[in-house]
């Protein structure tokens, strides 16, 4: 199948579910905000809270308690939302199969919560081992180019001063040096870690088909099911470019105040006044997105995991046929 396929599949799909999607996409993204919302809120008031009290030791208690607290709210956020996307993932397979896909499939993913988790916290920490021994290897390879050369001449007079002579402009010619290296080993490193991270894109499908066998089995299929798909893959992520771009203009608008401040545009009110502004435009946009668009993307997300599902069954029906389907 072409993603044009991928595409008319969903909107088949999406035409015939007996629960309005855009209803339960609003419910979904709805939450998602209003939780951000909330603890964005928080998260002000615990900085004004910190920033208040008495400075020194007598107000280091209060401030470490505000912190933790403030730290806190941030863990929960993170922790929660993958889960929250579990049940939205399993929503779109639902609808996708012609079947009951109501308000109740969102807290899927707190159903099979262990899974979920062990699959998520391999994913991370195989994505953390690749980004590192990229990082590695690159930082290692451009220090026989003429960047490292540059480095090495940079650093000469503070390795022969034994860093006792620490003087600003040699310090700026170490700096000057290594921000090539910094910036080329990043980019090398982001890229190597996108086109790995395709190995897992269809992670939290098979977590939903295969809950019963845990997360290690689901980070194993996911790989299954993408080798040889990637390019394919990347392909349907094309086909939604514009669905991507719109994601990607409604994030630089979250961070309109600041964007405006770089290039000395002030509004006519306080700067807590115009993040609360930029951010609620950014939330009114991505609800906006999302119920016009979220749906038909991730079904046929859902669509591509489907096929390559059935591709491999049958594959490994032809390799056993006396296993049962």
């Amino acid at each position: 199948m072409n993603s044009k396929a991928y595409h008319e599949t969903a909107d088949r799909a999406l035409a015939r579910a007996s629960y309005d999607p855009r209803r339960l996409v609003l419910i979904h993204m709805g939450v998602t905000c209003l939780l951000s919302a909330l603890l964005l809120l928080l998260d002000f008031l615990l900085e004004k809270g910190i920033g208040s009290t008495t400075s020194g030791l007598s107000g280091m208690g209060s401030r470490a308690v505000l912190s933790t607290v403030q730290s806190l709210l941030q863990s929960l956020q993170m922790a929660f939302l993958p889960f929250w996307s579990v049940g939205y993932t399993y929503a779109t397979l639902q609808i996708l199969r012609g079947q009951e896909a109501g308000p109740r499939c969102l807290l899927q993913g707190f159903r099979i919560f262990l899974p979920v988790l062990t699959s998520t916290l391999l994913m991370l920490l195989t994505c953390i081992g690749v980004l590192m021994l990229v990082s590695i290897v690159a930082v290692q390879l451009l220090s026989f180019t003429p960047f490292g050369a540059n480095l090495l001449s940079a650093a000469e007079p503070l390795l022969a001063s034994g860093m006792a002579q620490m003087d600003e402009a040699a310090l700026l010619a170490v700096y000057d040096a290594v921000l090539p290296i910094s910036m080329i080993s990043f980019a090398v490193s982001a890229l190597a870690l996108f086109v790995f991270s395709y190995r897992f894109r269809l992670l939290y499908f098979t977590v939903c088909d295969d809950a019963q066998y845990g997360g290690r089995i689901a980070l194993f299929t996911s790989r299954k099911l993408m080798q040889g798909c990637k390019m394919e893959l990347f392909r349907l992520d094309l086909h939604f470019w514009w669905y991507y771009l719109i994601l990607a203009l409604l994030t630089v608008l979250a961070y309109g105040d600041m964007f405006l401040s770089m290039v000395g545009i002030r509004l006519p009110w306080s700067s807590s006044v115009s993040a609360a502004v930029f951010y609620v435009l950014y939330v009114l946009g991505t609800l906006a997105v999302s119920v016009l668009a979220k749906n038909t993307v991730s079904v046929a997300y859902a669509a591509f995991y489907q096929e390559k599902r059935r591709q491999f069954q049958e594959k490994m029906q032809e390799m056993n046929p006396s296993s049962p389907r």
